[in-house]
Formats: structure tokens, sequence, C-alpha cells
């Protein structure tokens, strides 16, 4: 039996009106789906990593943050680090993905993932889902 990691996606929208859609597409493992309370409930089965994909306007920045973090231990010293990169620029078709960490300790939490496309006026307001 598999246990479940939970983790809520939360989307950033502004007066510029850019549109940001975030999913947790998954073709090879199918092991995520969203429930009924709008958390994606991702199935541990031993990778440190899964994906977020989203859609919005051709080369657009989208900044990603996380108030959840993990410890990496560095040159003897243990800093936190966010489970999601902080940025990532979409394809010609609008189109990316953002790598998200996540390990066996994790199992059981829910997390919270912020997404923020970056329009002509910068950084956008959020709207929580």
């Amino acid at each position: 039996m598999y246990r479940l990691l939970f983790i809520s996606i939360v989307l950033l929208y502004g007066s510029d009106d850019v549109p940001l859609h975030i999913y947790m597409e998954d073709k090879i493992l199918n092991n995520r789906k969203l429930n009924w309370r709008g958390i994606w409930e991702v199935e541990y089965r031993g990778y440190n990593y899964t994906t977020v994909d989203y859609k919005t306007l051709p080369y657009r920045t989208i900044n990603w943050e996380s108030p959840d973090s993990f410890y990496v231990g560095h040159y003897g010293r243990i800093y936190p680090t966010s489970i999601i990169n902080p940025q990532t620029v979409s394809r010609r078709d609008g189109t990316g993905r953002q790598t998200l960490y996540l390990n066996e300790n994790m199992i059981g939490n829910t997390y919270t993932i912020y997404g923020c496309v970056q329009g002509k006026r910068g950084l956008q307001k959020k709207i929580i889902l």
C-alpha cells in the first residue's frame, strides 16, 4: 500500500489578466489525483521528485514559492530549502513543468505551492482557491 502526500496549489492572478493554469498531470506512474477539496493526492512510491505542470502565455516568467521546506547539509551547515524551485519560463506554446521535492518523511502532510505569473506590471496579487 502506498502512502499519500497532499499538495495544495494556489493560483495567483492580477490586473494584467494573464492566465495561469496549474495542474499535476501524470501519464506514466498514475499516482496523482485531484480530490473533492481541490487538493492533489500524490502517492509516494520512493521517488524524491514529482512535477507540477502549468499553462499560460508564451515566454512568461513563473515565480514559485512554498512555506514548506526540507533541510540540506552543505559544508557542515544545515540550510532550509523550499520544496519547489523558485522560477521557470513557459515554452513557446505557453506550457511548462516545475520540479517539486518530496520524501518519505513528508507522507500524510499537506504542502502548499504558490504559482505567480509575472506580467507587465510585475508580480500579481494572490487568490486562494
